[in-house]
């Protein structure tokens, strides 16, 4: 096993203990004893890592629209006529603004 795979190893297994540990502290519930339970690969981690990177752009997206659901889903909906790249480019650049604001409602 070569140094990146033992290095990933052990952070994933650090990562499997803490968990445990915060489950018999109380602090968590088991709902995500199905995920760590799972063998972890770059693909899942990856695409976990892409969700966190977007939900800032999406929050922002639901606040432009107002808070409307319909509005927003239309606006989202829109999206898919810019390729994958400027999509993405469009949601990462709300990723510095305010995430936690709730959304305004009309």
């Amino acid at each position: 096993m070569d140094v990146l795979c033992k290095a990933k190893a052990r952070v994933l297994d650090s990562a499997r203990l803490e968990y445990a540990t915060m489950k018999l502290r109380g602090e968590i519930d088991s709902i995500r004893d199905g995920w760590f339970g799972q063998r972890l690969n770059n693909a899942l981690l990856a695409s976990i890592a892409t969700y966190h990177d977007l939900v800032p752009g999406f929050k922002q997206t639901l606040r432009d629209n107002g808070g409307d659901l319909e509005k927003f889903y239309e606006t989202v909906a829109g999206m898919k006529r810019l390729g994958k790249a400027e999509r993405r480019k469009k949601l990462q650049a709300f990723s510095s603004l305010d995430t936690h604001a709730a959304p305004a409602r009309s």
